[in-house]
């Protein structure tokens, strides 16, 4: 008998002193902010799934969560050894690109690395043909003359 008092005065006990982890709504935005005007607030996210469209004659307000405990995290800055300008990207054909040096040599590849195509000269003003590649996620990769490379992903639609 006195093992039945003491299991259960042990569970009772027990369940006062576990924790259970807390699910607040989240979201992880790439921006956000808020502002006010006319007694009016509105609070965004830039990036976040919608939960809800409201509609009200020319007004739509979407809903969504927010980030309850905001953490500013810094982005060190990248330096690339030469600049490259890629334009469109997403893509349906061909790029153009914009650089500095004229003595570049470029390769495309899948993100599972199967090769589109080895390393290539630069032609024609910085345009490069990508037809052939199969359609989604590409990388692009230049090499200049001294070997140094810069990757770039592309989207071919």
């Amino acid at each position: 008998m006195k093992v039945k008092i003491y299991a259960f005065l042990g569970c009772v006990l027990g369940a006062y002193t576990l924790y259970a982890q807390r699910v607040e709504p989240q979201v992880m935005a790439t921006s956000g902010g808020s502002g006010s005007a006319g007694g009016y607030s509105l609070e965004w996210t830039l990036g976040q799934t919608a939960m809800q469209t409201l509609k009200s004659g020319e007004y739509v307000l979407t809903q969504g969560f927010h980030q309850p405990n905001l953490l500013v995290v810094g982005v060190r800055d990248v330096r690339y050894p030469f600049e490259v300008y890629i334009a469109p990207n997403p893509f349906s054909h061909r790029i153009h690109l914009q650089v500095p040096q004229s003595a570049l040599w470029w390769r495309a590849f899948t993100p599972d690395g199967k090769w589109v195509t080895d390393f290539q000269p630069l032609h024609e003003e910085g345009i490069i043909d990508l037809q052939e590649a199969p359609q989604g996620t590409l990388l692009l990769q230049l090499k200049d003359k001294k070997g140094q490379m810069v990757s770039f992903q592309l989207i071919k639609l």
